[in-house]
């Protein structure tokens, strides 16, 4: 324990908060560190609006090809399913910083680890219900934006989604290991945050793709909807259950599909969202 604390305060000092940094943000509170990078959580002086401040230590990325991948993918995506970098700049001492919009909610892997959130209230459990269609139909839309930009994300899981607004809108982070569709490198693979996620081509060693995008939205589909998350009173049986059916069958088409049949199987789950999401809506 001692020796990696140690570990940390080297980092920190490297990465020491240089004056082009302070004069623009207060610093609140470390999210996440690690060896050339850091995260914080900040508060812009200018209008006292709480953001996360990516710093990086270019001095150890030279050459790094998936840095200039990440900030180029953060400046080209705009889409309210995806995080919003805000402003980026260098220091004189090689230090790379980008801010990114700060996100107000929870993460969907945390979410899905907690225990049942709902009541026995049928009100309650529609709502409920809609709201899952909803976070599945916004990530696919997110994922969608970002395959027609030309960009790979390479981790899509649960890990790597946020739930804002009140957990109405589910927001993809982490671009870290996102690839153009000019280079799908096949070295994002060992970083996945669970190999649950990673397509059997991926597995294999294969270059990353828009159909193992596809496949993870597909086992994010199928942990959404598992019984542990759907509402203690849901009941298989109503026009609710028949719509729950229908998309635990089009995330298991999607995930057993063939690279090949992907495409189809995503656009055929996109289909019953949207379907699932008009009834539902039109039921109450």
């Amino acid at each position: 324990m001692v020796a990696y604390e140690r570990w940390v305060q080297r980092i920190l000092r490297r990465l020491a908060r240089p004056r082009e940094i302070e004069s623009h943000y207060e610093f609140i509170q470390f999210l996440n560190v690690k060896a050339n990078r850091r995260i914080e959580l900040v508060r812009r002086h200018a209008d006292q609006q709480l953001c996360v401040l990516k710093v990086i230590d270019t001095r150890l990325n030279l050459g790094n090809r998936p840095l200039g991948f990440e900030l180029n993918a953060l400046r080209q995506l705009r889409h309210e399913n995806i995080i919003r970098c805000r402003t980026m700049g260098r220091t004189r001492t090689n230090l790379m910083w980008f801010e990114l919009q700060y996100i107000d909610g929870v993460n969907l892997d945390a979410y899905l680890l907690g225990a049942n959130k709902f009541a026995h209230d049928p009100s309650v459990d529609l709502a409920a219900l809609e709201r899952l269609i909803s976070w599945l139909a916004g990530i696919i839309r997110g994922v969608r934006f970002m395959h027609w930009k030309g960009w790979l994300h390479g981790d899509l899981c649960p890990a790597n989604v946020m739930l804002a607004n009140q957990q109405t809108t589910p927001i993809i982070i982490d671009f870290e290991y996102a690839r153009p569709f000019t280079e799908p490198a096949a070295d994002a693979l060992p970083r996945k945050h669970s190999l649950d996620y990673a397509a059997p081509e991926e597995i294999k060693g294969k270059p990353l793709s828009v159909e193992g995008d596809y496949f993870a939205i597909g086992r994010i589909g199928q942990r959404l909807f598992s019984a542990p998350q759907l509402p203690l009173g849901f009941s298989p049986d109503s026009k609710a259950g028949e719509q729950v059916a229908a998309i635990q069958l089009a995330c298991d088409q999607l995930v057993a599909a063939s690279y090949g049949e992907r495409i189809a199987q995503l656009k055929n789950l996109a289909d019953i969202l949207s379907s699932a999401g008009t009834s539902s809506r039109s039921s109450e």
